[in-house]
């Protein structure tokens, strides 16, 4: 319906349905110590049959997979056959994110020790009853573990692209890399001139330039050129993000990770913090996952 948002009847403070499946991850990473997928998949899929008011609206994308999990599939080869299944959009990449977290933590303190003559630690403790084929990147790496996840509810390969662009954004900005640097060198390997864009008024990129849908062509510069742009003030990132309409959750999810980040989630105000529903459980859980990132089993 033309002017009404689709999460408009959403409490404050509560999250979409791909922020609820954020949190189920960093839930099951917090609770299985590593990053189990099947443990992952049957906390999803629990939570998408029991758990009532999940969100105002369902992606299709979650229809596909459960249409392909009735059948009989395995939960990790339900992966949808339609549209939206094929599409490259953003919430793939809010999902993925906290796994991101985990993940980049370990790989730093894995090659600390690798350096120190310490080379007999696992690079990470995964749990899978069958994988993926993942013909793009080297199998057990950082990249796979990520392919492996997408795979679970994508099948194409240019949402695995962006996941694996996102996953080195990501990464270096957590470790500590110059942002202005690393948003300017992401946005060259997907063709942005973000030179050429941060001069120009916000709803003409985001509306203009790119359309402000979740589709990843048109998502991902948008997301980037906000970064840059606001790269010194998360506050008014997130605010122009949110305002500037669309597929604004998602959008606003990623340029507030690309955020915290960069400054530390400190940095993003109390004020919003303290009303997001369950906020100390989601406080907890998050501080959980980053000392879990940074402890390896021999």
């Amino acid at each position: 319906m033309p002017g009404v948002h689709p999460h408009r009847a959403l409490s404050t403070g509560a999250n979409t349905l791909t922020g609820h499946c954020a949190r189920l991850l960093v839930r099951s990473l917090v609770e299985k110590q590593s990053y189990d997928r099947d443990y992952f998949l049957d906390l999803y899929i629990d939570f998408m049959l029991h758990t009532p008011d999940k969100d105002t609206y369902i992606d299709a994308l979650h229809v596909e997979f459960f249409e392909r999990y009735s059948r009989g599939n395995k939960p990790y080869y339900s992966a949808g056959m339609g549209k939206a299944a094929t599409e490259a959009v953003s919430l793939g990449l809010v999902m993925v994110t906290p796994l991101l977290v985990y993940l980049s933590v370990q790989e730093e303190l894995r090659d600390a020790l690798i350096a120190k003559g310490e080379g007999r630690y696992s690079f990470y403790n995964l749990q899978y009853s069958a994988r993926h084929a993942s013909p793009l990147v080297v199998e057990n790496s950082m990249q796979d573990v990520v392919y492996q996840f997408v795979e679970l509810f994508f099948r194409t390969e240019t949402m695995q692209m962006y996941a694996m662009q996102w996953t080195t954004l990501m990464k270096k900005l957590l470790l500590g890399f110059p942002a202005k640097a690393e948003l300017w060198d992401a946005a060259r390997k997907v063709d942005v001139e973000l030179d050429a864009l941060i001069p120009l008024p916000d709803d003409e990129v985001v509306g203009g330039c790119y359309s402000p849908c979740n589709l990843m062509e048109h998502a991902y510069p948008c997301i980037l050129y906000i970064a840059a742009k606001y790269v010194d003030d998360p506050e008014g990132a997130i605010v122009v993000s949110a305002n500037l309409g669309g597929d604004s959750t998602n959008r606003t999810a990623l340029v507030a990770a690309l955020m915290g980040a960069i400054h530390g989630y400190t940095e993003i105000p109390l004020r919003w913090r303290e009303k997001v529903q369950d906020v100390k459980r989601l406080d907890a859980d998050c501080q959980a996952l980053v000392l879990l990132g940074m402890y390896l089993k021999p």
